[in-house]
């Protein structure tokens, strides 16, 4: 069996911006698994695109059986633990060598990952492979306590909380400097960071994500108004709660046009609308409220406009060429697009009102596409050419393979 890399994805978000890299190494030639360690998410499109390209699923059903029904009902937290590592190092390592993984990606996590990668990552540092962790989202917020949790760590410790644990992986990935610079003030060493670019916003893969969310489109608009898709952001992102509900009702009741709300990807407990909030508003005819997930590309392709406030989607938009209204004052945070010339920043409910109103009656606005395009390079590939993102996550996955090809014959000799 030839050597292989192993992807670990556990949400949507992973999904979304990894997938990405795995199909670009698959269709390298090279041999590339892939293995859910939270929910079976095979029906995503993107899923069905990189299975079509070559890539196959793993799965060990005894270490899902017991993280999912045994694992629960054991009361000692230490008996836990001890199973879960002598898993790890029997059950994980075997589905390894079976199937001759090399190089392991996983997101950005702590050292072993969250929920069953640790059953895979363990035994996978033990053996001495490559583990990197990959971007499986984007900063954007430009100030430090952009959560309560951060927020309380700086303010009993006077800094940011420690990542140091992330050293472990031989290698921590991001998009750009700004991230970067981030990892080194949370304690990641500088020489663990590796700076390439957005997979998910490449150029390459967008043109393929675009394509294929709109061949798959399950929300269609239902006329031919003037259509909003309105991005919800997590709750805990110091979000004013009363004035986004507020904003959502009036521009809900402007004639002639149709407002899509759409969740978080974190579903709708951490940032989307309660069941009665969503059965209140869809009382509105011209209001419909989706989840996020893989229909958010397509819900902004089908739109007009876009209602964004710190949240990396608004990405999709301007490579979409959407315009992007930015209610500011409905988060505290400081973000990358407030004041960068790509999106409309808006200072109140009154002033979002009004710039839809002009979109719709008057004079539309759009930013300058130079200044766009600047925007982006600097934040999706750090400066460099957008369209080489992909063959450089692809040369770090190869290049470590490699290097792990040779360390396992050079181990093989000795013994």
């Amino acid at each position: 069996m030839p050597q292989t890399i192993l992807f670990l994805f556990r949400t949507y978000n992973d999904i979304d911006q990894i997938v990405p890299v795995a199909w670009k190494v698959v269709n390298s030639g090279a041999s590339v698994a892939f293995l859910f360690v939270s929910s079976d998410l095979s029906h995503d499109y993107r899923i069905e695109f990189l299975v079509e390209a070559g890539a196959r699923k793993l799965e060990s059903k005894l270490i899902r059986r017991y993280f999912e029904n045994v694992r629960k009902k054991i009361p000692v937290y230490f008996l836990k633990r001890l199973i879960d590592v002598a898993l790890a190092h029997t059950v994980g390592r075997s589905v390894l060598k079976s199937n001759s993984v090399t190089t392991i990606v996983n997101e950005w996590s702590g050292p072993v990952g969250n929920q069953m990668a640790e059953f895979f990552i363990r035994p996978g540092r033990a053996r001495g492979l490559p583990i990197m962790a990959f971007p499986h989202g984007h900063r954007i917020e430009t100030n430090w306590d952009m959560n309560p949790t951060v927020s309380d760590v700086i303010k009993k410790t006077g800094k940011p909380p420690s990542l140091a644990e992330r050293n472990l992986y031989t290698w921590y990935v991001v998009q750009n400097t700004p991230a970067k610079q981030f990892g080194i003030d949370s304690e990641i060493r500088e020489e663990k960071i590796k700076v390439i670019g957005s997979a998910r916003y490449s150029q390459e893969w967008h043109r393929i994500n675009l394509q294929l969310s709109c061949s798959r489109t399950r929300n269609p608009p239902s006329s031919q108004r003037f259509k909003i898709a309105f991005f919800l952001r997590h709750w805990e992102y110091h979000i004013d709660r009363g004035k986004c509900l507020e904003l959502l009702g009036k521009i809900g009741d402007i004639t002639g046009l149709e407002l899509i709300i759409i969740g978080h990807t974190r579903g709708r407990v951490a940032g989307g609308l309660t069941a009665k909030e969503e059965k209140s508003f869809l009382e509105k005819k011209n209001i419909t409220y989706v989840s996020a997930g893989d229909q958010s590309t397509s819900l902004i392709a089908g739109s007009n406009m876009v209602v964004a406030y710190g949240t990396s989607i608004a990405f999709e938009a301007l490579l979409q060429n959407r315009v992007v209204c930015n209610p500011k004052f409905l988060t505290s945070n400081e973000t990358i697009f407030n004041g960068s010339g790509v999106v409309y920043d808006a200072a109140t409910i009154e002033d979002t009102i009004g710039f839809i109103d002009n979109q719709m009656n008057k004079t539309p606005w759009a930013p300058e596409r130079s200044v766009v395009q600047a925007f982006l390079k600097k934040h999706l590939s750090d400066g460099n050419d957008p369209a080489s993102i992909l063959d450089k996550y692809q040369a770090l996955v190869l290049g470590q393979t490699i290097v792990s090809q040779e360390l396992n014959v050079r181990n093989a000799s000795v013994q």
